[in-house]
């Protein structure tokens, strides 16, 4: 089986739990509309996390700024501080929860003895863990992250609140300047149904 051949135009930056896989198989949705030879991803949600990881968008994506290739055109999810208790929960139920059945000892590899100390002895209770983590949100978000983005020149930046709230469809649909797929709007509305738990918003 041929290994699929990765969009080398475009790039994205986000910090986990703020939806970037989901975002990119919207955008690789519109460029395989605009060029039929480009990857069409699966436009699907996993039940259980909601997640979009096998969705098959073949566009790189970072979480670290020193990894970045300046030279591509980058699209970065950028949220306010009242968005971070949602991507907590998201980044905590998506990817944390998987990493600690994949490696008991994902804590202590990840974050050292500061891991350890705060989060160590809730390892098993999912529950207690997850609100470490909403104590202490700058071990899954970068603390500096408007400072990251001023430093780089995106081609387009998509807000979290516009990812779960907003007009998504038709501010991807506008960047390529071309109409929005039905489709997209189908696969949001999905997405969104399957994340709304953990959306902390008042």
């Amino acid at each position: 089986m041929n290994t699929p051949i990765m969009n080398n135009e475009y790039i994205f930056f986000f910090v986990g739990g703020t939806c970037g896989s989901f975002v990119k198989t919207i955008f690789a949705t519109y460029l395989h509309e605009l060029d039929k030879s480009s990857k069409m991803p699966t436009l699907s949600v996993t039940e259980s996390t909601g997640d979009c990881h096998e969705t098959r968008a073949w566009i790189r994506h970072y979480h670290y700024l020193e990894d970045l290739d300046l030279t591509k055109k980058i699209v970065v999810i950028d949220f306010d501080e009242d968005d971070v208790p949602s991507i907590v929960k998201m980044h905590f139920h998506k990817v944390v929860v998987e990493q600690l059945s994949d490696d008991p000892e994902f804590l202590d590899h990840r974050w050292g003895e500061s891991g350890r100390r705060l989060f160590g002895q809730y390892r098993d209770d999912h529950q207690m863990l997850l609100q470490q983590f909403l104590n202490n949100p700058y071990y899954l978000i970068f603390e500096d992250w408007q400072a990251q983005i001023n430093s780089i020149n995106p081609v387009l930046i998509i807000k979290f609140k516009d990812i779960m709230l907003g007009n998504l469809n038709e501010i991807i649909a506008e960047f390529f300047k071309v109409s929005s797929l039905p489709e997209v709007d189908e696969f949001i509305k999905t997405y969104r149904q399957a994340n709304q738990e953990y959306l902390t918003y008042e």
